[in-house]
């Protein structure tokens, strides 16, 4: 039987994730202090970039740094609940607060929307996503 320590892909990894059948994560572990964390994306509030370093902010307070890219991080997250709104900024839409076309407030925190990003975050907010066909209502 092989030890699971020995496994060159686990030793690697700083993440581990749990897939639900839509093929897209609804809980993670970060490795943190030795051990492995779970975080349920739901808690998950954003994730903020710096070049190859990411730090996961989670509704406890608590912040995880992880040496991967935020690019790497998006493509195994549920982009339904994930979105990115900035080079540097992933948001978790359940915690969206408020937002104008210029930024957006996730928890009491202001995060800019980059101009790449505008339109297609826009797009998600007032128009009909693909996958669910529901558009979030709108009271002018």
């Amino acid at each position: 039987m092989e030890n699971y320590r020995e496994t060159p892909s686990f030793r690697e990894k700083e993440s581990l994730f749990a897939i639900n059948k839509t093929g897209f994560p609804t809980i993670f572990f970060v490795k943190s202090g030795g051990y492995y964390v779970r975080i349920n994306l739901s808690d998950l509030v954003y994730i903020e970039s710096d070049n190859n370093y990411i730090t996961l902010f989670v509704n406890t307070g608590k912040r995880y740094m992880l040496k991967k890219s935020i690019s790497a991080v998006q493509a195994v997250l549920d982009n339904n609940l994930m979105i990115r709104v900035h080079r540097s900024y992933l948001i978790n839409v359940l915690h969206l607060e408020k937002f104008s076309f210029e930024e957006v407030t996730i928890n009491g925190i202001i995060i800019p929307i980059g101009k790449t990003y505008q339109k297609g975050f826009l797009d998600r907010m007032f128009y009909s996503n693909q996958k669910t066909e529901t558009k979030p209502y709108k009271i002018a």
